[in-house]
C-alpha cells in the first residue's frame, strides 16, 4: 500500500513514538500522536510539530482507512491498555501494530485477541535506537501477511536502507517478529559484554589507557570479523574526556549495567526449546552481577588483596581483536540457530537471509559479517548453522589462538570474562569427541535409574 499522505495514528509519545512520527513524515505519510500523559504529548507536539490528540476517539475518525495505529509504549500492562483502546474504536479491517519490545508469548496472545474482532495485528520488532527512529530503523515483522500488505509501505517507508533496499521484512506469523527482536537484543547483550571484556583485559591486564585503547579498537573497525556499530560508539565513547575533571569519561560512569528483560525472554525460550545460548545467559548474567552492590563490595572485602596482586601480562591487541571477532561471531551463530529452532517449532517458516538482510542497517547488532550471512543463507531450503558458512567458519579458524590466549591470561589475572569463555567453551563443546555427558548419564542410571545408550550396542542398558 502506498502510504503517501496516510493518516496513521501513534500511540507514544516518548522519544521512539515522536521519532518515528517524524519518520513518518518524512516519509510522505501524515502521522497523529496520541498519549495517556497530556504533558508527554503536548511536549512532543512542541518538539515535533507534528498534530496530538488528548482523546483516542477522535484521533481515530481522523485517519485514513483502513485505520492504522502503531503502538510504541513500554511492554505488559500499557500495551495491553493502549491495544484495548484501540478495539474501542477501530473496525473490521483496520490494523494495529505493535512496535515495541515484547515477550513473544504475549503477542501470540494478543495476535488471537485482536484478530478475534476482526482486527488485523502485527507484531513488529523494532531496532535502532532513538537516532535510527529518526533516521531509519530495522524492522521485523510478525503476523497475518495480509495485514502486513496493508502496511508496508508504512513500515519500509521508516526502515533504514541497505544495498538500497529497506531493512523491513515479514519473518512468520504470530509472534515471529517480537521472537527476532529479541534474538536480536540477546545478540547486542552479548556482543555489548565482549567488547566491554576485552576493554577490561587491555585495561586492567594489559595497562593501557581509554584513548589507546580507543585507536586499537579504531584499528580493528577496519577488518571485517569485527566492524560493527557497537564498536564504533565504543572507540567514541573510549575518547571522550570529561569537561569537568578532564578524566576519561569512562572512569566516572558508576559500573552498573541495567537490563530490559528482552534477553531475559531469549533465555528463558532457549531453556523452553532445549536450545543451547550460553553467549546469551552469561551476557544477562554478567548485568545483573554487576549491579549486586552488596554480594560485590562483600567478595572485594574478603578477597581485596588478590585483586590488588593482579599484574601487568604479556597479551597483545591483535589477539584480543581475535577473541573478540570470535566470541562475537559464537553469538550470533547461536542467534540465528535459536530463531531457526523456534521457526520449526512454531512453522513460521521464517528466512534466515532475511533476517540478515534486515540486520544489515539501522539496527543495533548491524556487522560488516552480515552480507556474507545473507549470502551465505540465501536459497537454503534445510538452514545450516551460521558456522558452515566458509567465511565465518574460517574466520573462527582464524580466531581460535588468539581467542584461546586472551581468555586464558584474563582468567589468570583475575579480570572476568563470562561471555568470551563462554562462547568458547560452547565452540569446544560442540567440537569434541567426547563432553564428559557419558560419566553424568551414568551417574543418573546410578542414583536414579535413567538407563544409558552403548556405542556398541542397541537399545537402553541399567547397570546395578
Amino acid at each position: 500500500m502506498n502510504n503517501t499522505g496516510h493518516t496513521v495514528l501513534v500511540i507514544g509519545a516518548g522519544t521512539m513514538g515522536r521519532n518515528l512520527a517524524i519518520n513518518l513524515r518524512n516519509g510522505g505519510a501524515s502521522p497523529v500522536m496520541f498519549d495517556i500523559s497530556a504533558s508527554a504529548l503536548m511536549e512532543a507536539k512542541e518538539q515535533t510539530g507534528i498534530r496530538g490528540c488528548e482523546d483516542i476517539a477522535k484521533a481515530s475518525a481522523t485517519l485514513t482507512i483502513p485505520r492504522i495505529a502503531l503502538v510504541m509504549v513500554p511492554a505488559g500492562r500499557e500495551t495491553d491498555n493502549a491495544i484495548n483502546s484501540l478495539l474501542n474504536v477501530f473496525s473490521k479491517g483496520d490494523v494495529i501494530i505493535d512496535g515495541g519490545n515484547a515477550d513473544y508469548r504475549e503477542t501470540v496472545r494478543r495476535n488471537t485477541q485482536v484478530n478475534s474482532s476482526g482486527i488485523n495485528f502485527l507484531g513488529c520488532g523494532i531496532s535502532g535506537g532513538a537516532q535510527g527512529a529518526l533516521d531509519g530503523v530495522s524492522v521485523m515483522v510478525g503476523g497475518d501477511r495480509c495485514a502486513y500488505n496493508l502496511t508496508r509501505g508504512l513500515l519500509e517507508a521508516i526502515a533504514a536502507k541497505a544495498k538500497k533496499k529497506p531493512c523491513c521484512a515479514w519473518v512468520g506469523h504470530g509472534g515471529a517478529g517480537h521472537f527476532v527482536k529479541i534474538v536480536h537484543n540477546a545478540i547486542e547483550y552479548a556482543s555489548m559484554q565482549i567488547i566491554a571484556e576485552a576493554y577490561l583485559i587491555l585495561r586492567q591486564s594489559v595497562g593501557l589507557q581509554p584513548k589507546v585503547i580507543a585507536a586499537h579498537m579504531s584499528s580493528w573497525l577496519s577488518d571485517a570479523s569485527t566492524s560493527s556499530f557497537l564498536l564504533e560508539i565504543t572507540v567514541e565513547i573510549l575518547g571522550k574526556t570529561d569537561k569537568i575533571t578532564d578524566s576519561p569519561l569512562i572512569d566516572l560512569i558508576v559500573d552498573h549495567a541495567m537490563e530490559n528483560g528482552t534477553a531475559r525472554w531469549a533465555v528463558e525460550a532457549a531453556i523452553e526449546l532445549g536450545y543451547p545460548t550460553p553467549s546469551f545467559s552469561s551476557a544477562l548474567q554478567a548485568r545483573q552481577i554487576s549491579v549486586a552492590d552488596t554480594e560485590r563490595s562483600h567478595h572485594r572485602k574478603l578477597f581485596q588483596g588478590s585483586a590488588a596482586s593482579r599484574a601487568t601480562i604479556d597479551l597483545m591487541p591483535s589477539q584480543v581483536r581475535c577473541a573478540v571477532a570470535g566470541a562475537t561471531l559464537a553469538a550470533y551463530t547461536q542467534g540465528f540457530g535459536l530463531i531457526n529452532a523456534a521457526s520449526k517449532a512454531n512453522g513460521w517458516n521464517t528466512n534466515l537471509s532475511d533476517v540478515a538482510k534486515i540486520w544489515g542497517n539501522g539496527c543495533i547488532i548491524r556487522h560488516a559479517l552480515l552480507d556474507h550471512i545473507v549470502d551465505g543463507f540465501m536459497g537454503e531450503r534445510e538452514m545450516k548453522t551460521l558456522i558452515s558458512i566458509p567465511v565465518i567458519s574460517s574466520i573462527f579458524r582464524e580466531s581460535l589462538l588468539g581467542w584461546r590466549r586472551t581468555t586464558s591470561m584474563a582468567l589468570l589475572s583475575e579480570v572476568p570474562v563470562p561471555t568470551m569463555a563462554s562462547g568458547l567453551t560452547w565452540f569446544d563443546a560442540l567440537s569434541t569427541l567426547r563432553c564428559g555427558a557419558e560419566l553424568i548419564q551414568a551417574q543418573r542410571d546410578k542414583f536414579g535409574h535413567h538407563g544409558f545408550k552403548r556405542i556398541d550396542q542397541p537399545g537402553c542398558w541399567h547397570i546395578e
